[in-house]
């Protein structure tokens, strides 16, 4: 090999030996090793480990070096070079500093906080300049060095940071909820209440739900990592949070945390049967809903339960509403038996939209509030077809008459294919909530809000239920945040 020739060579000069030496081995007078990425002792001589070189013999700050490999490929011992303090290029890693703020009190040099359900913790690791940061657990996302949760459950959240170099360094955060009872799977009664046609939170005010809906069931990654983007440009109070029972839990789980964390509303729903009939379908809904009740339960605060998107056709609202009330009673009591007793949202047949202003709703709502042992059902209407031009309901005086009726109301569903400025104008007039559908990835482009995931382009009728008067972005905070 030539750089073993040139090695030689530095042994055999005898007066410039201790200066060639030097230079060939970066090493100084005391003969510790100055190179950062390890030191090699090839065949009784110390040499420095390159930080770039990854095979053979390189030349890094002036100086021959010898890569990891070919030290330890060789059988010759490689110090400093192990796996756990540098990078496959030898970088050593840098040491996260631990610093935590509880409640915004002064921040404290520390891995742990302890605080009660519901308050604010965050976290501010250093280095604060140079490389760059990730985060999981509990709700944590995205690059920012600093992140502000409202943790309601204890855990743990990792941090990550890579420096300049490209070696990672982690540091695990842990949070412990005080006199927390959460892996109880008894009912909660601190969540939402319904209380005539208004909906209450877990403080008593009234809460009137605007927001959208984020279809998380189809894109899950971009939906995790907008929340923020998403509470930023709309304001809304309320996120429709787009699930299927195949979900995985800590998917919809960080979603539902990343709501707490921007103080948003979750309202998870469930799509799988959308516009069915098989009432044993529905009751599987609530079922699967039953099995994740010791989280639904310790997070009730923050959470509204769409027990099913859209259950019940055409069909059935036009001639068969009796069938639509009879699952629903046997899927409500189901979710009360396995100890669920917060708020559940329940869509009109029709695929969400009914029939004539509502006539199932307005025939049948009250009396499945009654059947409700919680007397704690919320209901929606999906505005589409029917309720546009020409079709069979009007928004004006339909909303209206529904809610005239008794029956606690949303608009649970619309889009740009109805007088969208007009829903907004009458619910807003009636105290009816608004979900609008929905804000990005759908087959056909016209449903969508935005035309990008961060919301840098909104669509015009997006814009217009955002920033209209009465719109999304006038919603009030929920109290359960204040």
């Amino acid at each position: 090999m030539k750089n073993k020739t040139i090695l030689l060579c530095c042994i055999i000069i005898g007066v410039v030996i201790t200066t060639i030496i030097i230079s060939c081995s970066k090493m100084d007078q005391s003969g510790s090793d100055q190179a950062t990425c390890g030191t090699c002792n090839w065949y009784g001589t110390n040499f420095p480990v390159c930080c770039n070189t990854t095979s053979g013999w390189g030349w890094e700050n002036n100086a021959s070096c010898i890569s990891k490999a070919t030290c330890t490929g060789a059988g010759q011992t490689c110090t400093g070079c192990s796996s756990s303090s540098s990078s496959s290029s030898g970088c050593a890693a840098t040491p996260i500093v631990p610093y935590v703020q509880v409640n915004g009190g002064t921040w404290t040099q520390t891995a742990s906080a302890t605080v009660a359900s519901g308050g604010t913790v965050k976290f501010g690791p250093q280095p604060t300049s140079g490389g760059s940061w990730s985060w999981s657990g509990l709700g944590t996302s995205g690059t920012s060095r600093e992140q502000t949760i409202y943790p309601t459950t204890s855990g743990t959240a990792t941090a990550t940071y890579t420096n300049t170099c490209g070696t990672k360094s982690t540091q695990n955060f842990s949070v412990t909820i005080s006199g927390s009872s959460s892996s109880s799977s008894g009912g909660s009664s601190g969540g939402f209440k319904v209380s005539g046609t208004s909906l209450k939170d877990a403080n008593g005010n009234t809460f009137t739900m605007k927001g959208l809906a984020v279809p998380l069931a189809w894109f899950v990654s971009q939906a995790n990592a907008n929340i923020g983007n998403i509470k930023r440009v709309t304001n809304c109070n309320t996120i429709r949070v787009v699930m299927a029972t195949s979900t995985a839990d800590a998917d919809w789980q960080t979603c539902v945390q990343n709501c707490i964390n921007n103080k948003v509303i979750a309202e998870v729903e469930l799509h799988d049967v959308t516009c069915g009939t098989d009432a044993n379908g529905l009751n599987n809904m609530a079922n699967w809903w039953v099995s994740k009740a010791s989280y639904l339960n310790a997070h009730s605060k923050y959470i509204l339960i769409n027990l099913a998107n859209e259950w019940g056709d055409w069909a059935m609202a036009n001639s068969n509403q009796v069938a639509w009330y009879n699952a629903y009673v046997t899927a409500v009591k189901t979710m009360r038996n396995g100890g669920l007793n917060g708020t559940l949202v329940i869509d009109a047949p029709d695929c969400g939209q009914d029939l004539k202003n509502g006539s199932t709703l307005r025939a049948y709502a009250v009396a499945l509030q009654n059947a409700d042992p919680q007397h704690n059902l919320l209901f929606t209407v999906h505005l589409y077809g029917e309720w546009a031009s020409g079709g069979g309901s009007q928004i004006t005086s339909g909303l209206a008459q529904i809610k005239n009726a008794g029956i606690p109301l949303i608009v649970g569903e619309f889009s740009s294919s109805v007088d969208y400025a007009s829903v907004v104008s009458t619910c807003n007039s009636n105290g009816i909530g608004i979900m609008a559908w929905s804000w990005i990835g759908n087959n056909d482009a016209t449903l969508d809000m935005s035309n990008d995931w961060a919301g840098t382009s909104l669509k015009a009728w997006g814009s217009t239920i955002i920033n209209n008067s009465g719109g999304i972005k006038s919603a009030s905070q929920c109290s359960v945040f204040n």
